[in-house]
């Protein structure tokens, strides 16, 4: 039998990565639970953000344009072969950088999604050292 909304479901197995988020955010206000739990949580979101979280594409195409498919993650492209790896590739060229920006901050949702992830970053380098010093 289905929840009491129905998709309910649905929505928490595209946007989990959120929760997960917003639980680091509250461990690191409220300090209720230890910082190898944040630490773990930030790699659980991290992951999340980089390979899971739905995204615009963005890739390069021919006519100067950037493809509007939906994909996965900061990381990852659309369906189409050449637009899978591009971003992931473009992020190690320097001369790219600016196409890659545009790409992580075109709509709402990458907007969000590249907060997110980079949220995740920080928390993580943040929540290392304190986890093994304690």
């Amino acid at each position: 039998m289905p929840g009491y909304r129905p998709g309910m479901g649905r929505f928490l197995q595209r946007y989990w990565g959120y929760i997960v988020l917003a639980l680091v955010i509250l461990g690191w206000v409220t300090h209720a639970v230890g910082y190898a739990f944040v630490l773990i949580l930030s790699v659980v979101a991290l992951v999340y953000f980089l390979v899971q979280a739905p995204l615009t594409c963005g890739a390069e195409v021919r006519k100067g344009d950037h493809c509007r498919n939906n994909s996965h993650g900061l990381l990852l492209g659309c369906w189409i072969r050449q637009h899978k790896w591009q971003r992931a590739k473009n992020i190690f060229v320097s001369r790219k950088w600016q196409s890659t920006i545009h790409d992580l901050m075109g709509t709402p949702k990458d907007v969000l999604g590249t907060i997110g992830g980079l949220v995740s970053i920080v928390s993580l380098f943040v929540a290392l050292p304190l986890a093994f010093l304690k």
